[in-house]
């Protein structure tokens, strides 16, 4: 009668229900305007409770689920940015892959263009060893050949050359006798028939020549020609005048000697060891005393000569001097009774304390003096053996006056070879002279420079003969050539 919103007949579950429901109403007291008290009598608290476990579980896995979608959009974009990556990596990738290929195809060409090349040298190497293989016996051979050419050109230019070689030098020596000849002229300030003039008075007197000559020879023979010519002796009694050369030198070497000992300061008995000795500084008087005393050779000691004298007490002498009068250059002194000059005409050495340097100046006198004893004894010696040298001489006065009359003369002949000057006479009239040597020079040098091109271009084959290798086949260089057969090339088209 649709009293009830739905239909009870059609479920007899639902009918069940329903009754119980109404059943329920009739003995519970229920409020039905509280709609959970309601639901609990019609429902019950388990379906509720039911009901909200999984509204709760429906709520977390929907929380989760939120979770989930906001990882997976971390996740989504992580791997968005790793695709874009990805990309470019892969962008990369077949440009790289792209490149290799461009550089293997290019380097493919290259190696190939190389290839071409290299098989060209290779084949240009191995022509030229075919070539030298069968051209350097015939370099050897036609080396052999010219080498044996050059020396017939040589066997037949040899005689002419010497020929030019000898008339060239003929000519030139008779170029340099015409130069001769006007150098005498230059010097001697003559003319040519004037020399002729002096050539002839030389042949005259060529006995003095020949004295000169000698004179000459024995003087270098024996080291005496310096000591001759520094002296002029005179033209007669030369034995005379070196003799008295002898004794002059022995004169002056005595006087030297003397001087030695005079002058060595190591003679305790001396007035030179006795001024050293002293602490005091001598006046130029004083030492005018000591120089003259020790030059006399004056002794502090009695001598064993009576003739001589001695002072005994050098300062009784010397600190109280009674001066007669003095001069510019000296003064004389009283002595007892007896006056004396004593000159100090000097550079003073005894007016220091610096016995060292006064001791200095004996020794250098005493170096000196040393010296001039070693030059003339030199000078005597050398002068006893030009005395010996005259003596030997049969006419010795003869030698010098030869000597000295010709002695200019002769130099002047020996240097300019004036002995033919009869030759070089004839070769001044002759003006072609000149002129004929020139011819002769030019013929010679066009002979010998050919003779020296020869020369040069046979010791240079014969360097090349000398090292030369004989050429042999190379069993290596056969199997380059075998494998050079069969080198083909490979192309490959990337287009």
């Amino acid at each position: 009668n649709k009293i009830l919103p739905f239909d009870l007949s059609l479920n007899y579950k639902e009918l069940e229900n329903y009754a119980k429901i109404i059943q329920a109403f009739s003995r519970e007291s229920l409020s039905m305007n509280s709609s959970k008290s309601l639901q609990s009598f019609l429902f019950g608290n388990d379906k509720e409770k039911e009901l909200l476990e999984k509204f709760n579980t429906t709520v977390e896995e929907l929380n989760e689920d939120t979770k989930q979608f906001e990882n997976n959009l971390e996740e989504i974009e992580s791997l968005t940015v790793k695709q874009k990556l990805l990309n470019g990596l892969l962008k990369l990738k077949n440009t790289r892959e792209e490149s290799y290929i461009t550089f293997l195809m290019t380097s493919h060409r290259y190696y190939n263009q190389l290839l071409k090349i290299k098989t060209n040298e290779l084949q240009q190497k191995l022509k030229g060893y075919d070539f030298s293989l069968k051209s350097l016996p015939l370099l050897k051979e036609s080396a052999s050949e010219k080498i044996k050419k050059i020396e017939i050109e040589r066997e037949l230019l040899k005689p002419e050359r010497e020929e030019a070689f000898e008339v060239r030098n003929q000519w030139k020596e008779k170029v340099g006798k015409r130069k001769k000849i006007f150098s005498w002229m230059q010097e001697f300030n003559c003319s040519i028939e004037e020399i002729v003039e002096r050539y002839n008075k030389y042949q005259d007197s060529k006995d003095a020549v020949n004295k000169i000559k000698e004179l000459e020879k024995s003087l270098k023979e024996n080291d005496l020609l310096v000591i001759f010519d520094n002296n002029k002796y005179q033209e007669k009694n030369i034995l005379i005048q070196v003799e008295n050369q002898i004794q002059n030198l022995q004169t002056e070497l005595e006087t030297k000697n003397k001087l030695k000992s005079l002058n060595d300061v190591n003679d305790k008995k001396s007035l030179a060891f006795w001024a050293l000795s002293s602490s005091s500084k001598f006046s130029i008087e004083q030492e005018a005393i000591i120089r003259k005393l020790q030059n006399e050779d004056v002794k502090v000691e009695k001598p064993t000569n009576t003739s001589k004298k001695y002072v005994p007490i050098p300062e009784e002498l010397l600190n109280k001097l009674d001066f007669f009068q003095k001069e510019e250059k000296g003064f004389w002194l009283k002595l007892k009774g007896v006056t004396e000059y004593f000159s100090t005409d000097f550079i003073p050495i005894f007016n220091t304390s610096n016995k060292e340097k006064i001791k200095g100046y004996f020794e250098k006198a005493t170096k000196d003096i040393l010296n001039d004893i070693s030059i003339i004894e030199n000078q005597l010696t050398k002068t006893k053996k030009l005395k010996t040298l005259f003596e030997s001489l049969e006419n010795p006065d003869a030698y010098i006056k030869a000597w000295n009359t010709y002695q200019d003369l002769s130099d002047q002949l020996e240097t300019h070879e004036m002995f033919e000057v009869d030759k070089y006479h004839k070769l001044y009239l002759q003006h072609s002279i000149e002129e004929d040597y020139k011819k002769s020079e030019t013929s010679y040098n066009k002979l010998d420079s050919k003779w020296t091109t020869l020369n040069s271009l046979e010791a240079n084959l014969q360097r090349v003969l000398d090292g030369y290798i004989m050429v042999e086949n190379d069993d290596n260089i056969s199997k380059i050539k075998n494998s050079h057969d069969s080198l083909y090339e490979v192309n490959f088209d990337f287009e």
